[in-house]
Parts: C-alpha cells; sequence; structure tokens
C-alpha cells in the first residue's frame, strides 16, 4: 500500500509547484489517495479552472507516471518526505501565508526542531562580511541556535561552513531540486550538508532552474526560523527579500552596521533608514531581544552538557590556559578584564595570549577584545 505523503509527490509532479492546488484538491476530497483514484475533468474545471488543454495534460502526465518507479527513485536517493500533515513538519513554517505542501529532505530531519536564525548576505562580500559572518555564527552557537541558509555563494556559504565547523544546527535550502545543488561549485559544501547537517527543498522537478524559485525558496528559510540575520545585502537584492519575507511572517530581522564606504552595506542601510531591521553590534543582543519577543526559553549551553565539552578535551590546555579558555566561554573580554577575571599578570597573560593565538582557539577582534576561535 502507497502512503499519503508519496501522493502529495505524485501531484505535485503534475501540479507543479502551486500549494493552492493541492490545497483544493484535499477540500473536495478525503486524502490525495483518494484524490489520485477519483479525480475527474469536471472537478479539474470546476473547482481548479483548468482549461481543456490543462485538463488534457494533466491526464497524461498522471498516467505517464510511474508510481513504484517514483518510490524507488526517492528511496534510492536517500530522500525523505516531510508533507504538511506531518508532525514533524515545521511548525514555524506551518504558520506562514503560504507554507509548503511537501517538504525533500536529506540529512538529519531532527535539525528541523532546533532553534535556527536565517542568515543570509551579499554574494560578493567584504572581508569585513566574512569575519562578522564567522563571529555571529559562533557566538549564537553558543545559545544552541542553529543557522538556516540558501547555500548561495558567498555569505550563505560562510555561514554554512562556520556552523558547520562549530557541528551547529545547520540547514540549506535549495531552490533546485534537492538532488540538483546549486551552485554546482558548492557540491563539496551540500555533500557536507548532507552528512552533518540537513538539506531541503520543495522542488520536486530534476535539472528545473529559474528567476522565480529564487523567492519561493527564501519564504521556506525566513518560515522555518525565529529572526533573520542580514550580513551585507545590496538594495533590493535576494537578502532583502528574504528580510522582507521574514517581515510579513511575524519574525524579526536584525542587520549590522558597516562602514560608509562598503559597496555591499547599503541594503543594510535601506532596512534601518526604513525601520524594518534592529541594528546590533553583538550576537548577544540578537538572543536577548528574541528573549522577549518569542519568549523562547533560549539560554547559554554549559561548557559541561554540549558539544564544546568534547571540543575542550581535545585541546589540551594546561592551569592558566583553561582559565582562560573559560572565561572567553562566558563572553569577549579585554585583555585587562581578563587579567582582573583570573588574576594573572599581564606580562605573562600576554605571552599565554600569543601561544592560544598560534594554537588557534583565540582571535583578537577589533577594539581589542579576545574572544574565542574554535567555538
Amino acid at each position: 500500500m502507497i502512503e499519503e505523503k508519496y501522493y502529495y509527490h505524485f501531484f505535485k509532479k503534475i501540479f507543479g509547484l502551486s500549494t493552492s492546488l493541492i490545497k483544493k484538491t484535499l477540500e473536495e476530497y478525503q486524502n490525495l489517495k483518494t484524490a489520485w483514484e477519483k479525480i475527474d475533468a469536471l472537478f479539474l474545471k470546476q473547482y481548479l479552472l483548468f482549461d481543456e488543454q490543462k485538463i488534457r495534460n494533466f491526464f497524461i502526465n498522471k498516467n505517464n507516471l510511474n508510481l513504484t518507479e517514483e518510490i524507488e527513485n526517492l528511496t534510492k536517493k536517500q530522500i525523505r518526505l516531510i508533507t504538511i500533515k506531518d508532525e514533524n513538519y515545521p511548525e514555524l513554517l506551518r504558520e506562514i501565508y503560504d507554507p509548503p505542501d511537501i517538504l525533500y529532505t536529506k540529512g538529519n530531519i531532527e535539525m528541523l526542531s532546533s532553534i535556527l536564525i536565517t542568515v543570509v548576505g551579499s554574494r560578493q562580500y567584504s572581508s569585513y562580511g566574512e569575519n562578522a559572518t564567522k563571529y555571529f555564527v559562533n557566538k549564537l552557537n553558543q545559545y544552541n541556535i542553529g543557522v538556516i541558509s540558501g547555500m548561495a555563494r558567498g555569505i550563505d556559504s560562510i555561514a554554512h561552513c562556520e556552523a558547520l565547523n562549530n557541528q551547529a544546527p545547520n540547514i540549506a535550502v535549495l531552490a533546485t531540486n534537492i538532488d540538483f545543488p546549486y551552485p554546482r561549485s558548492n557540491k563539496k559544501l551540500y555533500d557536507s550538508l548532507v552528512s552533518k547537517g540537513l538539506v531541503i527543498s520543495e522542488n520536486p522537478f530534476d535539472n528545473f532552474i529559474q528567476p522565480f524559485l529564487f523567492p519561493l525558496r527564501n519564504r521556506i528559510m525566513s518560515g522555518i526560523s525565529i529572526a533573520t540575520l542580514v550580513i551585507e545585502a545590496n538594495k533590493n537584492s535576494g537578502s532583502i527579500i528574504t528580510a522582507r519575507l521574514a517581515l510579513e511572517q511575524g519574525r524579526e530581522v536584525f542587520t549590522i552596521p558597516g562602514a560608509y564606504d562598503n559597496p555591499y552595506i547599503h541594503g543594510n542601510y535601506q532596512l534601518i533608514q526604513n525601520c524594518q531591521a534592529y541594528l546590533v553590534y553583538e550576537p548577544e543582543e540578537i538572543v536577548e531581544k528574541l528573549k522577549e519577543t518569542t519568549l523562547m526559553n533560549i539560554r547559554k549551553i554549559s561548557p559541561g552538557n554540549s558539544i564544546n565539552q568534547n571540543l575542550q578535551k581535545s585541546l589540551e590546555l594546561n592551569e592558566k590556559e583553561q582559565k582562560i579558555y573559560d572565561s572567553l566561554l562566558e563572553r569577549n573580554l579585554t585583555i585587562n578584564e581578563l587579567s582582573n577575571s583570573i588574576k594573572i599578570n599581564l606580562p605573562e597573560l600576554s605571552i599565554i595570549i600569543s601561544q592560544l593565538e598560534i594554537k588557534d582557539i583565540i582571535k583578537v577582534l577589533p577594539g581589542g577584545n579576545l574572544s574565542l576561535k574554535q567555538l
């Protein structure tokens, strides 16, 4: 017996990306299995407003679809289907105006239940944008907040890679078919996400790329997450579209400041000028705002109860290095603040910090603050 979720796939292959057609079909029939067996030309004409040509095409495509072959193909490629009727369908996504009726997934579907923030930005980016992306992803992960993005070149890819480095919840939403990573140059990243994260798509069609697919994809990104963070964006770019979709969905939008001569930050200013985004300097500002607006219990992960525990063990730190490490787990500190906190004099502390920099464990941020690099 064929499961109901596969009938979503069958209808999707014929109806295309429209969610309204399946919704209207379910209003008339008990389920899609029944609809598949009983659907007729009268229903297509009166309820779905198909013309004669569309009706003919529907039945031609329906008769040509090999159901067994479709299921075997999905199974062979390890593609799992999640329909809007399933319990593991993302609850936040279900709330948006036009939720996808089916998600094609590859990877760890448990990540759909994670607290996620959409991180987006320009395909062309500055070193400032790169550093800011890594910094925010790292710090948000300390609150067990994962990343969702579109696997595009630039800021999207940087966010995904940094989340992979941190073993954080990490979801890529494709505009293309789930088995057709785009851009093709990101095939290695795609493979890593399938292995250690999650890739999802609503597109059932092989090798099908059209410009209109990307805004459709963006609504899923913003819809699954509790907020959107714009790192660097040009005016009227895809990142700005994602931010506007997030606002329409009732989600918070955040953006970061940038230099006046940064050509990739004009979209950020546009959001701020239109009062469409909160300007943030530190990830903790995002966390505090989300605690207010979402009432979610977002707390910093205890070092003993997180993936950081294994990381700490692997670093083989001495007693004084461990003190520095533990202090920077809580927050970034200047060298003077750190010295006062752990009671190590400045000359000795400077030497230890240099050693930890060489080990690639800490870094010095603009303004002189010290931060953990591997968290």
